[in-house]
């Protein structure tokens, strides 16, 4: 019994960090989201193409992280 007791504890252990982990992704997921959301309105628009675009406009093509984003802008 005190062997299928210590599993379980192992068990329940393991599913709070995995839900821990993945609750730190979304949220993290959620702020670079956000941050994109933010920064767009900044972003050229399809009535804008008339006029010249300037490199300040343009996002970075390749992020690989968040702050890598950051730096990027």
């Amino acid at each position: 019994m005190d062997y299928l007791k210590k599993r379980e504890d192992k068990i329940l252990l393991t599913m709070q960090h995995k839900d821990i982990e993945q609750g730190r992704r979304a949220l993290e997921n959620k702020h670079r989201l956000d941050a994109m959301v933010l920064d767009s309105r900044h972003w050229p628009k399809l009535n804008d193409l008339e006029n010249s675009i300037t490199t300040h406009m343009i996002m970075p093509q390749t992020i690989m992280n968040h702050q890598d984003y950051q730096h990027k802008l």
